[in-house]
Parts: C-alpha cells; sequence; structure tokens
C-alpha cells in the first residue's frame, strides 16, 4: 500500500514514458500492485511516503525518473526508523527485489542523489511496486 502524493502535476508524456518504463522494469514476473508515485524531484525536495508489505511476499520496488539513471536515492526505514535498504550504498539501481519474512510497514524517503543535481533540469520521479506473481 502507497501512501504518498500521487500522479497529477506530471506533463501526460513524461508520465507515459515513466510509466512504460516501469512496466519494462518491472517484468513479466512482477506484477505491479496497482498504485504509483510520481512528481516533480529537485535536490532540496526530499519525498516521504509508507508502505505495507506482507510477509513471505517477493517484491520488486522500481524507481525511474528523466534525469538520468542513478539520479534518484532512496531509503527504507522500518517503523523503528531502522535503515532498511539504502540505494546509493549499491549505486542507486532502478529497482530493488527484496523479500520480508514479518509484515512490515516501511518509511520511504526519497530525493535527488547528491552530485546528480538535475543539471539545471526539472526531474520527474516515478515509484511502483509490485509482488511477485503465481506461477
Amino acid at each position: 500500500m502507497l501512501c504518498g502524493r500521487v500522479c497529477g502535476q506530471v506533463p501526460r508524456e513524461i508520465h507515459i514514458r515513466l510509466s512504460q518504463t516501469c512496466d519494462s522494469i518491472m517484468g513479466a514476473n512482477f506484477r505491479p500492485d496497482g498504485q504509483e508515485w510520481c512528481g516533480l524531484i529537485r535536490p532540496s525536495n526530499y519525498v516521504e511516503y509508507c508502505l505495507t508489505f506482507y510477509a513471505g511476499v517477493r517484491y520488486r520496488f522500481v524507481c525511474e525518473n528523466t534525469l538520468e539513471v542513478g539520479a534518484v536515492q532512496y531509503t527504507f526505514f522500518d517503523s523503528e526508523h531502522n535503515v532498511l535498504f539504502k540505494s546509493d550504498e549499491h549505486g542507486n539501481p532502478r529497482y530493488w527485489d527484496f523479500e520480508f519474512r514479518a509484515t512490515t510497514i516501511c518509511q520511504v524517503l526519497m530525493h535527488e542523489a547528491p552530485g546528480h543535481c538535475g543539471h539545471g533540469q526539472k526531474g520527474y520521479a516515478m515509484v511502483r511496486v509490485g509482488f511477485q506473481a503465481l506461477k
């Protein structure tokens, strides 16, 4: 479950392009949960939202943007604010596959990675979460 801003202020053509790329990254083995977040991303703009993940389900978190690969950094925290995953420690990948042993509510903090600064461009990011499809 995704709590946060939904897509509204993103130009339609950019939304379509980000959506198509997210679909491609999600792949055939993962099904999107039907929710997405997208919006403007800036160096001073931190986006924070919450996600609920159920025990024993394999998930794929996809983060795509219009700036460049690795331009968006995200960190997952548990309910006690312990760091569960930091994308910058893994090269800010476009996706992360994971599974929790217990149902977990995560806080996700996302922002433009230091040093990218959008090169003066307005950047947009989209996040989708999928779960592994049953075979």
